[in-house]
């Protein structure tokens, strides 16, 4: 009986038990919401493919560059490939420990060091390996990273390749207390639905997850909160600190670079000083436990001086007044290579690290003070939607920078990009607001009249392209970009001398720059300037073979010197390249159609690539048109050739119908047409 009374118990005592979970559950969730203890989370941005930067599971770290990953900056004609080696970093490949009969230094930071959207022997590590004999200088720069961040990656994976000095490169913004979220990363961790669900609805699960980072929810979600809880509030403190204890332990010279600040107004400013002093804070740590600290901004100073630069911050960054350009990552390789030559000159011998670290009450103070900013979140989402851009995601940019802006209406660059987004998504008059609204804002924005410009090229506005391009070229006369526009502009304006002039100088600027290779190219054939022209196309296609365009502009050259054979074998290689792309097929279709040589004639086939042209995007042009009409003339369906041609004269501009009109009777009265062999080819 008694077993009997046991049994029955049991489902009592169970519904008893779930009760009263149930109870603390719903109790718990009131009193999360009631006392809002769920973390904060933060802007991020997924990119579907490629990308450079995933979640770190170390929350000091927290984002890391991804081992063996590629990816292509495709913003322009002239792309940048990013390539991050096994070791994680955007280096070339390296091999653990040391190498024999070389020194090795290894240099540390964030964007600076690293050189986003910069060809690797164009960053600073890279331009400073160039500069030294005998000596390899490892990049580990990751962008966001602040002082500690650097030396947890030290600890991680630098220490193991026994680097002989160490140069951690610091900005004012290490200061920050917290990694910057300031790339698109990888997809988030995948979860089924129910726990997604589970997320949304509960409060008192979402405060768990992100707390303990269960399900790895803080890691994409909160990784701010998960960062900063590990980050301390005196991050450089500890960075030294930890600096000072690894060149201990693997028996390197360690110093710290300071990297300037360049301001709208020209000036060039170190960062934090110490209350009624012009002593740095970080010399002033760093002094503390015996690093060497020393200032890049006199090197600056003086070749600002030398060259007569006018604006610091397009010169020397990339508009960010930060971020090094070419310009800027040379003066830093060289000063670099100045700075630690002569500290191992200088350096006292006899046993380093013998005494106990000081203690500096002010500066640590200071430096406690520094660390109370919180992250600028407008930045983040830019940054995130430069990169969803490069990867050609424009609809998620879009959204990005319109996040951007709505933190912080000021941020002259988020109205530019989103402006550039809009360009690239063909809404024309909301990217010339965008634009405008840029240069209201930061007068001085070469990116934003680089950006106008481009605009007005699309809309034919190609007055007003070569003013804005003009300004930017007044602003910073080493802007190869602002050369190629300002050479398109009068290129359009039939003034091909002096866009030849242009292009020339955008060139020795950026001497591998395909899209102005291709451009000159184009704008010599033009000119009837066949072999330098030539010259032009085959560098650009050497350089990058998929590059469509330049095969279709070589292929007109040498159709305009008769090369018949090789102007199809480059139609045909453009076409291959670019099957989707209804101009190619159009070229094409006209090539077959109305070749000089019968030879090269083919009705078929030049009908065949006129109706795929139809079907592509770039295919509803007058031009492709008149290439159908072309096409039946040659097979003598004259009746279709009338209509398409009456077809392509109802939509070609005002200025060339007339050449349109006497195809047309020649069709009317029963004939096809035929180009007429070029009366030259030797044009020099």
């Amino acid at each position: 009986m008694a077993i009997k009374d046991q049994q029955r118990g049991w489902p009592f005592r169970m519904a008893v038990l779930l009760i009263a979970l149930l109870t603390l559950l719903i109790l718990g969730e009131i009193t999360v919401r009631l006392f809002a203890l769920v973390p904060p989370t933060g802007p991020t941005a997924g990119v579907a493919g490629t990308t450079l930067y995933r979640r770190s599971k170390n929350p000091i770290l927290s984002v890391e560059l991804v081992p063996g990953a590629t990816t292509e900056n495709t913003e322009t004609k002239d792309p940048v490939v990013t390539v991050i080696n096994m070791h994680g970093m955007r280096d070339k490949p390296r091999k653990v420990g040391r190498t024999e009969g070389k020194r090795r230094l290894l240099l540390l930071g964030d964007e600076i060091v690293e050189g986003p959207d910069m060809r690797r022997s164009l960053t600073i590590a890279g331009q400073w390996e160039t500069l030294a004999d005998k000596v390899e200088v490892l990049n580990f720069g990751v962008s966001g990273y602040n002082a500690r961040a650097a030396m947890e990656l030290l600890a991680a994976k630098g220490a193991e390749f026994r680097p002989d000095t160490v140069v951690l490169l610091l900005s004012a913004d290490d200061f920050d207390n917290f990694v910057s979220e300031n790339h698109a990363l990888g997809p988030v961790t995948h979860r089924p639905g129910w726990l997604r669900l589970l997320f949304r609805s509960s409060r008192l699960f979402q405060a768990v997850a992100l707390r303990t980072d269960l399900f790895a929810y803080a890691t994409d979600a909160a990784p701010l909160y998960r960062n900063r809880r590990a980050m301390g509030d005196n991050n450089v403190t500890d960075a030294l600190r930890h600096l000072r204890d690894l060149a201990a332990e693997f028996d390197f010279e360690p110093i710290v670079a300071v990297w300037p600040r360049f301001e709208n107004d020209g000036m060039i400013t170190d960062g934090p000083t110490m209350p009624g002093s012009d002593a740095l804070v970080v010399e002033r740590l760093a002094s503390m436990v015996d690093v060497h600290v020393a200032r890049l901004s006199p090197f600056f100073a003086t070749h600002r001086s030398k060259f007569d630069i006018a604006s610091v911050r397009s010169t020397y960054t990339t508009g960010d007044g930060k971020t090094p350009s070419a310009d800027g990552a040379t003066v830093a390789a060289e000063a670099l290579n100045h700075l630690v030559r002569a500290r191992l000159t200088a350096m006292p011998e006899g046993p380093r690290w013998t005494t106990a670290p000081g203690r500096d009450e002010a500066a640590i103070k200071a430096a406690n003070a520094l660390g109370t900013a919180t992250p600028h979140y407008a930045r983040v989402y830019l940054e995130m939607g430069r990169a969803l851009l490069r990867h050609g995601q424009l609809q998620a940019a879009h959204r990005q920078l319109t996040s951007a802006i709505g933190q912080d209406p000021q941020f002259a660059e988020a109205w530019c990009v989103r402006g550039d987004a809009r360009r690239r998504l063909g809404v024309g008059d909301p990217a010339l607001s965008d634009f405008n609204q840029a240069l209201l804002l930061d007068p001085g924005l070469t990116e934003a009249y680089i950006g106008r410009g481009k605009l007005y090229l699309i809309t034919r506005r190609h007055d007003q392209a070569l003013k804005d391009f003009s300004t930017a070229i007044e602003i910073n006369p080493q802007l190869s970009t602002a050369f190629n526009g300002r050479a398109t502009a009068y290129q359009h304006l039939n003034r091909p001398e002096v866009a030849l002039i242009d292009y020339s100088v955008a060139l020795s600027l950026s001497p591998d720059s395909v899209e102005v290779l291709n451009n000159r190219g184009q704008l010599q054939g033009q000119m009837g300037r066949f072999h330098p022209a030539l010259d032009d196309l085959s560098r650009a296609v050497n350089l990058k073979p998929e590059f469509a365009e330049a095969f279709i502009n070589r292929a007109l050259v040498h159709h305009a010197m008769t090369r018949f054979d090789l102007a199809l074998s480059d139609l045909t290689q453009a076409c291959e390249l670019r099957p989707s792309d209804g101009r190619f097929q159009t070229t094409m279709a006209w090539f077959l159609a109305t070749n000089p040589d019968g030879a090269f004639r083919n009705g078929d086939m030049a009908l065949a690539a006129a109706q795929r042209a139809l079907m592509l995007p770039g295919g509803d042009h007058f031009g492709t048109l008149e290439a159908l009409a072309a096409a039946h003339a040659e097979q003598g369906t004259f009746e279709k050739a009338i209509s398409r041609q009456n077809e392509a004269i109802a939509a070609a501009p005002a200025a060339l119908k007339s050449a349109l009109l006497d195809r047309l009777r020649l069709y009317e009265s029963g004939k096809p047409y035929h180009q007429p062999f070029p009366a030259s080819t030797s044009a020099p």
